[in-house]
């Protein structure tokens, strides 16, 4: 074998090897990884901490769009509780202005 084949083969070898390391990664420690892992209970125990959590949230003024013509805000990061963020999207349709509140969770090994 000459030096250009064992390059090319060492070559190939390091890029197979940074694919599985990559893979492995991706399966084992992302946040959508780890969070399908404590949904399906995967070495994770899943306990509630407690039922009811109240939660205040002051509305800013900013928050709000009084032109129905302005775009509506999304994703307004209202609160923070147990490493979850309370997002806050904001929509006015004329009259009415409506408040829709969703979750971002961040899950700490």
């Amino acid at each position: 074998m000459n030096n250009r084949s064992r390059a090319l083969l060492s070559t190939v070898i390091v890029i197979v090897a940074a694919i599985f390391i990559y893979q492995y990664y991706k399966s084992e420690y992302t946040s959508e990884a780890i969070a399908e892992k404590v949904l399906n209970q995967d070495g994770y125990t899943v306990t509630l901490r407690s039922e009811h959590i109240p939660v205040e949230i002051f509305v800013k003024p900013e928050w709000i769009t009084f032109n129905v013509d302005e775009p509506m805000k999304k994703d307004i990061q209202a609160a923070e509780i147990h490493n979850s963020n309370l997002l806050l999207d904001v929509v006015n349709r004329g009259n009415d202005i409506y408040f829709s509140y969703g979750y971002k969770y961040e899950i700490v090994r």
